[in-house]
């Protein structure tokens, strides 16, 4: 009697501290899997590097980014709105589709003319580091610097010398 009365308390006293493990250790793990070990940050070259009137555009070109990407957010919204009717508005779903990949193509020409102001003022090491986190951004492994360019984050995915691929 004493021995199953043993094992019935060492199985409860077990499923409690699991209990209490799980709810201590689970925000903390959460946290480590949406983060990953860092947040990546793009890498800027220091702003005594560049005149007064770079700066100055690149914080005008930041404003009018942050407005036309919250305009983006504003149709996917829309979008999904549309989606939700019943029924659906074919018609006005591949228009709202339309609008949006305008914006985004506005907002890709935009930043590349902005990327070409930014280098016209450079000197040529200065547009080689430049240009190649770029590049490092733009490969399919992006931030982790996996692709031999770009920020080169510690770790195993760090600065690498091989081509995007």
């Amino acid at each position: 009697m004493k021995d199953t009365w043993l094992k019935i308390s060492f199985i409860f006293s077990l499923a409690v501290n699991c209990a209490v493990l799980g709810a201590l250790g689970y925000p903390l793990a959460r946290q480590y899997w949406i983060s990953g070990s860092e947040p990546a940050r793009i890498p800027e070259m220091p702003a005594e590097n560049f005149s007064p009137q770079v700066l100055q555009s690149r914080a005008d070109f930041r404003n009018r980014l942050w407005q036309e990407r919250s305009g983006i957010q504003k149709q996917r919204e829309q979008l999904a709105l549309l989606l939700m009717e019943q029924p659906p508005d074919k018609q006005k779903i591949q228009e709202k589709i339309r609008a949006i990949t305008a914006l985004q193509g506005k907002i890709q020409e935009e930043t590349v003319e902005q990327i070409l102001q930014e280098t016209a003022a450079m000197t040529p090491q200065q547009r080689a580091v430049y240009l190649g986190n770029i590049q490092g951004m733009m490969c399919p492994k992006g931030m982790l610097g996996g692709c031999g360019k770009g920020p080169g984050f510690k770790g195993r995915m760090g600065r690498g010398n091989g081509p995007c691929q």
